[in-house]
């Protein structure tokens, strides 16, 4: 996903994770307790500013990426997301600038 041309704060933040009704249809299918981790890769401007993992199981975890340095300019984010293995693998998130509040939201 690339989002252009984002005023950057001093985070990014976000949350990620699996709903209940993903995990169940999954572990039914499988028989697995828990599912195949997932990596959530976030760029901006093609460099990477951090890698989140995602959850294995139901819920969701709160993640901030430091971006202080580019804070006042406007950049390319991007998400990517992989896993080992993608079959029934299923993934949410949310990403917003935090600390520029200010700031125009922008369109994906």
């Amino acid at each position: 996903l690339r989002f252009a041309d984002v005023p950057l704060g001093a985070r990014l933040d976000g949350v990620i994770g699996i709903t209940d009704d993903a995990f169940e249809r999954t572990r039914e299918r499988s028989g697995e307790a828990r599912l195949e981790p997932t990596s959530l890769v976030v760029r901006v401007d093609g460099q990477t500013l951090g890698e989140v993992q995602g959850a294995t199981e139901p819920g969701w975890s709160t993640f901030s990426l430091d971006s202080s340095a580019l804070e006042g300019t406007t950049a390319d984010v991007t998400v990517a997301i992989s896993a080992a293995s993608v079959a029934n693998r299923h993934l949410v998130f949310d990403l917003w600038v935090a600390g520029n509040e200010d700031a125009p939201v922008a369109a994906p």
